[in-house]
C-alpha cells in the first residue's frame, strides 16, 4: 500500500511539471487606449522577465516579484489569416481585474512567439522564446 501511495505521489508530480511551460521575455512594448483610440506602440524595451503557464495560471517574475494571473477561461485557440495561432486566456491579476493573455506562435514570421497582456485601457506585448 505504501509503494501505491508513493507511485501516485510522484506521478502527480511528473504531471504537474508536465504541464508547465516556462518562457523568457526578452523585450516588450506597451500600448494605452486614450480618447476612445488605442495609441501607437511604445518603443521598445528589454527586459528579464519569466513567464510560467500552467492550466491554473500564468506568472510573470521580474525582480524575483512573482505577478500571478489566475485562468479564469480558456477559449479554443484561432487562426488568423496569416496562419499565426492565437491561444487566449481570460485571467484575473492581483488586484482582481480581468484581462486577456494572448500567446502567439507568429508562422508570418519565422514562428516567433508573443504573449500580449491586454485590459481595457492598457495592452503590453512581450517577445518571448522557451527555456
Amino acid at each position: 500500500m505504501k509503494k501505491i501511495l508513493i507511485f501516485i505521489i510522484c506521478l502527480a508530480t511528473v504531471s504537474d511539471m508536465v504541464a508547465q511551460t516556462i518562457y523568457k521575455a526578452y523585450t516588450f512594448q506597451t500600448k494605452e487606449y486614450k480618447d476612445g483610440r488605442w495609441g501607437n506602440w511604445s518603443e521598445s524595451s528589454k527586459c528579464n522577465i519569466i513567464v510560467s503557464l500552467n492550466d491554473k495560471e500564468i506568472i510573470f517574475l521580474a525582480n524575483n516579484t512573482p505577478l500571478v494571473f489566475t485562468i479564469i477561461e480558456q477559449p479554443p485557440p484561432e487562426t488568423d489569416n496569416d496562419g499565426d495561432i492565437w491561444v487566449s486566456y481570460y485571467c484575473m491579476d492581483p488586484n482582481g481585474d480581468v484581462c486577456k493573455i494572448q500567446q502567439v506562435i507568429l508562422y508570418s514570421r519565422n514562428r516567433s512567439l508573443q504573449m500580449y497582456v491586454k485590459y481595457t485601457d492598457m495592452m503590453f506585448v512581450y517577445n518571448i522564446h522557451p527555456i
